[in-house]
């Protein structure tokens, strides 16, 4: 059965610090002649730009073995709040609520739950997580800020891929944006024995500003493999929104394992 918070473990692997930024405005536009700065600068003051948000996500989780599609209403607060609510058959199966110092869920099949930080999550991926890392993801805003000084430029069709060419290394590493709008169009990594790929594969516009429209996530490990497509609609930034959690009464605390 459909895990909710399955969706978070897949997207989060990786986390490196910053790098130098260049002056640039609103106006500025990515060209296939773009330094690494140039993207990331251009990137980030494109960054979709909200107080609240809310979407109805329609998704696919498939592990290999079984495939499920839950509906989700997502809710974000800008920086403070992320709330998930899954729905299957028109009832709600889990919830996820995350702060800046709190991580928080529970499924309804199997009655268990967490309520910590999120140091339990970074424990179990075996990377820092942030909360603003998981904002981004939804919001088609990089999730990695690079400072790999050994990082190349290749334009691929109308795209410029970032990819990180450290030698004898077991992390490999390739960002793609969209040179029409700056947005992220993939990321692709390896690590070890683990991959993850994140793909945006359409924008929509909200309020005049680009929004992902349809993400598919595949993570692997161990020779299994995770998906999760989400098709996210009926977008509505800036207006008064609550952010209703409660765990059950009854329920076992989940335990993170590697």
């Amino acid at each position: 059965m459909f895990q909710l918070s399955k969706i978070i473990f897949v997207c989060l692997l990786l986390a490196l610090t910053s790098c130098k930024t260049l002056k640039v405005d609103a106006n500025s536009k990515l060209t296939k002649n773009s330094s690494v700065n140039e993207v990331l600068a251009i990137h980030n003051i494109k960054k979709f730009k909200f107080n609240t948000l809310q979407s109805r996500v329609k998704t696919n989780y498939n592990d290999g073995r079984k495939s499920v599609s839950p509906s989700i209403t997502l809710r974000l607060e800008n920086d403070k709040k992320i709330w998930l609510s899954a729905k299957f058959l028109g009832f709600t199966v889990a919830k996820i609520f995350i702060t800046p110092n709190r991580f928080s869920f529970y499924e309804k099949l199997n009655k268990r739950y967490y309520d910590g930080d999120l140091s339990a999550l970074a424990n179990f991926l075996g990377q820092e997580v942030s909360f603003k890392q998981i904002q981004n993801l939804f919001l088609g805003q990089s999730i990695i800020e690079l400072r790999e000084k050994n990082l190349k430029t290749k334009v691929i069709n109308n795209q410029i891929a970032l990819k990180s060419l450290k030698e004898n290394s077991n992390y490999n590493l390739e960002i793609l944006f969209y040179i029409l709008n700056a947005k992220v169009s993939a990321y692709k990594a390896s690590k070890k024995n683990q991959s993850l790929s994140v793909d945006y594969k359409a924008y929509q516009k909200v309020n005049n500003q680009d929004f992902p429209e349809f993400m598919q996530i595949k993570y692997g490990k161990a020779k299994v493999t995770r998906s999760v497509e989400m098709n996210f609609r009926s977008v509505t930034i800036d207006e008064e929104l609550s952010f209703p959690y409660t765990v059950p009464k009854g329920y076992t605390k989940f335990k993170f394992r590697k």
